[in-house]
């Protein structure tokens, strides 16, 4: 009559625990078709346990000196070509996440961080086993290289998606392969240079500027464009990039002055520049990516902005600094969540208002005029205005120390708990130290040292902005407009104006992600005013917000 239940079940973490365990402790496979009977077995919709598992199985295979050097490179094969598609999956899932997701986030970067480093690890030590560099060497063995510079490639990647600074260890066993394969070649073979090809191009995107999903479509722009990489002994104007193969040093444009050795290397992307751009108006034109299929996950308009990207970065002449720096030493408040900042830009508003000479009598005058009475808002203004004590910090604001500024923004150095959220095209609220009025800005450029000492780049949107009220207006609506009578509360929407238009000029408006839907027109409340917007471009399209120009429609 009822159901009996169990006495005891696996939970879903104690059966992934057991069929990880089942294939860690596996014996090694010494042919290949053992190889494909043990990836046979592998969780197949647990990519991470799988991917664990894979890791494990590869470093066994890397210590393993007693198997003759050709079967394990037939098995480190199979092996690999099995972990291709857990892989993609973990890669596929890590680019969905939101950040500040940090569980989940440092789950997936050190499950495909630890399996890169044993790919790394099995082909590098092959590679060096099996054969002593001479000239003439043989095409097996430079794909080992070759497999090898693609895991340090990937590794290097990782570390940019949570923006750390790539590990020196990369860039010291990178120029030793790379010096390796010019002694057994006599210059640097083309499978080995692809690989290399896609890790440079990559680094000269500037990948500290850019959200993992958008150094993910740069990466695989660099793929396609490989072929166009130029690396040579001495200085050129296609080749103004300089790496030192001993150095352990990333990439650099400063070309370092004095006597350089026979281990310095100068690279670029050749006429890459001129290419991407033209594949840029192409997709815009045609809307497909037809010429991109490793891209056919991406929305066009996201490749055609990067592709643009690429082509100012990879140009012979770098995008020149708007504003010259200057060395300061301040704190600045931060405020990071949008509906917050919107907030603090509305009381600060507020606060500069009421304490305008005989702005507290226009307020209060103004709501009698209004509503007949005095609202709880303008006196919570004129009490705030009158407090002389200064305004106390809350939870959600944090204090960092900016180091330079120019006129469009400012670095600063960031504590180490903001790695697990921070990101580039990221919104901010600021205030300087001893000041009133909150401005608005977006963080460009994040980098975290192995220390995870922070510094970020932030753009200045606007230092005055104001929080207001926007009705969008349809064509029926826009053509009984009355400007005397208030729409219902729930058809308005909540901005910030970054910037008012003066005589022709044309203002910026920002709105919260997902709200502008392709509108036209916009009223703007303001007080007892009743403005126009027609809007006339989409600006910038974020994560977090949207930007519209706009001009006053008299």
């Amino acid at each position: 009559m009822f159901a009996l239940k169990p006495r005891f079940c696996f939970a879903t973490d104690s059966l992934r625990d057991w069929f990880g365990q089942r294939l860690r402790h596996a014996p090694l496979p010494m042919t290949v078709e053992e190889a494909e009977t043990w990836c046979a077995e592998l969780p197949v919709h647990d990519a991470y346990a799988a991917l664990h598992a894979i890791a494990a199985m590869l470093d066994s295979l890397a210590g393993a000196k007693n198997l003759p050097g050709s079967n394990r490179v037939a098995v480190a094969r199979v092996i690999d070509r099995a972990a291709a598609p857990f892989a993609a999956k973990l890669y596929a899932d890590y680019l969905a996440l939101l950040r500040g997701q940090a569980t989940q986030e440092a789950r997936l970067w050190l499950a495909l961080t630890g399996y890169w480093r044993s790919v790394e690890q099995v082909y590098a030590s092959l590679a060096s086993e099996m054969y002593e560099p001479e000239p003439g060497a043989g095409s097996e063995w430079l794909a080992l290289i070759g497999h090898a510079l693609t895991a340090l490639s990937e590794q290097a990647k990782l570390a940019r998606l949570r923006y750390c600074a790539v590990d020196a260890r990369i860039w010291r066993e990178l120029g030793r392969l790379i010096a390796v394969a010019e002694t057994a070649q006599a210059g640097v073979p083309g499978s080995v240079m692809q690989a290399w090809a896609r890790l440079f191009m990559r680094e000269m995107a500037s990948p500290q500027n850019l959200l993992p999903r958008e150094i993910e479509i740069v990466d695989r722009l660099a793929m396609h464009y490989a072929a166009q990489f130029v690396c040579q002994r001495k200085a050129s104007p296609e080749a103004g990039y300089y790496f030192d193969l001993t150095a352990g040093q990333a990439p650099s444009r400063r070309i370092p002055s004095g006597q350089l050795t026979g281990h310095s290397r100068f690279f670029g992307a050749g006429e890459t520049y001129r290419q991407a751009e033209s594949d840029a108006h192409t997709i815009e034109l045609q809307g497909a990516l037809d010429a991109f299929p490793a891209l056919a996950n991406f929305a066009p308009e996201e490749v055609v902005r990067m592709l643009r990207h690429v082509a100012r970065l990879w140009s012979p002449t770098p995008p020149a600094r708007g504003q010259d720096r200057s060395e300061v030493l301040s704190r600045v408040m931060f405020v990071f969540d949008l509906n917050e900042i919107r907030r603090k830009v509305d009381k600060g508003d507020s606060i500069a208002m009421a304490k305008a000479p005989g702005n507290r009598d226009s307020l209060e005058q103004a709501d009698l005029k209004r509503y007949g009475f005095v609202t709880e808002r303008t006196r919570q203004q004129v009490i705030e205005a009158e407090d002389t004590l200064p305004a106390k910090d809350d939870a959600l604001t944090e204090s960092w120390v900016v180091r330079d500024e120019s006129g469009g923004g400012f670095g600063a150095d960031v504590p180490s708990h903001a790695a697990d959220w921070l990101c580039a095209g990221k919104l901010i609220g600021f205030k300087r130290e001893g000041g009133e009025q909150w401005g608005v800005g977006v963080i460009r450029r994040v980098e975290f040292d192995s220390h995870q000492n922070g510094r970020v780049g932030i753009q200045i949107l606007s230092e005055q902005p104001r929080a207001v009220r926007l009705r969008p207006l349809c064509a029926a609506q826009l053509a009984g407009r009355d400007e005397h009578q208030e729409a219902p509360s729930y058809e308005y929407r909540n901005g910030i104006l970054l910037s008012l238009p003066q005589g022709r000029d044309i203002g910026v408006l920002l709105l919260p992600f997902g709200t502008y839907k392709q509108e036209q027109y916009f009223e703007w409340v303001h007080g007892a005013a009743r403005d126009l917007m027609a809007v006339t471009s989409h600006a910038m399209h974020a994560d977090e917000f949207d930007l519209l120009m706009f001009r006053l429609v008299a």
